[in-house]
């Protein structure tokens, strides 16, 4: 079917005020669960108003197509986790809007800019979406993002300086 059989993806949540969500994150992981299976899984980690995990994950049956449209494979799970992220953070938004007391709110743009490990890194050792890292680690099926989230949660946390 393909010759990656996982891969995931970490994007930060940019271009909202800092009051809706503050710090955010999202990871999508794809792999192949069967021959003709695929499976996407979507992770946002949101700091306001308290740090939370909001997940999914869809089955994509992988069957042969026209060369005119394309294939069913690891990019193409990704791409579909990616959108499915975004309709998660369009409903996050308007419960969020509704909490605030502003409509406007659910009707702010945003964009999923792409990012490296590096940042959840960073997170952990601020101490900052832990417990969500952790959570994520457990519930993933997707071999890659568990084997680093597992090496992630070896890492110390940053202290103050005495």
């Amino acid at each position: 079917m393909t010759t990656e059989p996982s891969k995931f993806s970490v994007y930060s949540i940019r271009g909202l005020p800092v009051r809706v969500w503050g710090e955010s994150y999202a990871v999508v992981a794809a792999f192949e669960s069967a021959p003709t299976e695929l499976i996407t899984e979507y992770f946002v980690m949101t700091k306001r108003p308290k740090e939370s995990l909001n997940s999914d994950a869809l089955k994509i049956a992988v069957s042969p197509l026209p060369p005119e449209l394309g294939k069913i494979d690891i990019e193409f799970a990704l791409r579909e986790g990616l959108r499915q992220t975004e309709r998660l953070l369009m409903d996050l938004l308007e419960a969020r809007a509704d909490e605030l007391s502003r409509p406007d709110v659910a009707y702010l743009p945003f964009e999923l800019k792409p990012t490296n490990t590096g940042d959840l890194l960073g997170c952990w050792m601020r101490g900052q979406f832990n417990s969500q890292l952790k959570e994520v680690q457990a519930k993933t099926k997707c071999r890659p993002l568990a084997l680093y989230l597992g090496f992630l949660s070896k890492v110390g946390i940053i202290t103050q300086a005495s």
